[in-house]
């Protein structure tokens, strides 16, 4: 029963990098910490409707922080997040 939980637990985070477009994301919030919403949109020229769904993906799956500054919210790429990069350069 416990091994289930592990392996569900891994598969959240995997499901979580399965995309291009969050890749994208989270290697410019590594270069660019703390950007909302609207500027990951911005950067990756992509709607904002489509990035906040992948900021929400992500979040779910441990890689990246919310962080409520007033009306915005910034992004930040967590541990989690920075050794699944680490992951993928490898790869």
């Amino acid at each position: 029963m416990k091994k289930e939980k592990n392996y569900k637990y891994l598969e959240r985070i995997m499901k979580g990098v399965a995309n291009h477009r969050r890749l994208q994301i989270l290697f410019l919030l590594e270069k660019n910490p703390g950007l909302s919403v609207e500027l990951v949109s911005t950067n990756l020229d992509v709607t904002f409707v489509t990035i906040a769904s992948h900021l929400q993906k992500l979040h779910h799956s441990g890689l990246v922080t919310k962080k409520y500054i007033g009306r915005t919210v910034v992004h930040n790429v967590t541990k989690r997040g920075k050794d699944i990069m680490t992951l993928c350069r490898m790869l």
